[in-house]
């Protein structure tokens, strides 16, 4: 299904980042850089609304990441 598809496609999104690493007290910049990427393809095909808004629902997941990453480095910050 249609479903499933989009999933597999927000799942391959999330793997095509690899491995990455993150310098301390970094935060979420490299996710909501991600996010304003998915943000800016969704906003360029107001023709597809099905393709935008599952880039919009890709850079909201890198939104939270983003969210995560800073709250990490504050509590990180805060044992440093």
């Amino acid at each position: 299904s249609c479903d499933t598809v989009e999933q597999a496609v927000r799942i391959e999104r999330l793997n095509m980042r690899g491995v990455y690493s993150k310098a301390m007290g970094e935060g979420g910049q490299q996710e909501r850089a991600l996010a304003g990427q998915a943000k800016g393809w969704a906003r360029a095909m107001p023709e597809f609304p099905r393709t935008a808004n599952m880039l919009s629902a890709i850079a909201e997941m890198w939104s939270r990441e983003g969210d995560a990453a800073d709250a990490r480095a504050a509590k990180d910050a805060l044992r440093w």
